[in-house]
């Protein structure tokens, strides 16, 4: 199926919503802007659910008070961006979709 120029425009706009969640770490902002069985998925390979994602955002916190999202590319399928928190420094590829964020694969640096 073949995006429509609507459908690119609302994945656009569910992508900023997500990332402006990660920025403020944010749980609302972050699940306002994901489809059904969203997943982040850690470097080892840990899963992290929409559920579980405020516990997540908690213990995130204790890093730093926010995000820096920078690097930012995009392409048809993907959304790549570069980010810190505190010391830590990290990508994330995003994958998404009219209804949200599907995934995100975090990449240490």
């Amino acid at each position: 199926m073949v995006d429509t120029n609507q459908d690119l425009e609302v994945r656009e706009a569910k992508v900023t919503g997500y990332a402006a969640g990660w920025t403020g770490l944010n749980p609302k902002k972050i699940l306002a802007n994901v489809a059904p069985g969203f997943r982040l998925i850690e470097p080892g390979g840990n899963v992290v659910t929409a559920a579980e994602l405020p516990a997540y955002l908690a213990e995130l916190r204790k890093l730093g008070g926010q995000m820096d999202i920078r690097h930012i590319a995009v392409t048809p399928e993907v959304v790549w961006c570069e980010w810190q928190l505190g010391s830590v420094v990290g990508a994330g590829r995003i994958k998404a979709t009219a209804e949200g964020v599907t995934e995100e694969k975090l990449y240490a640096a």
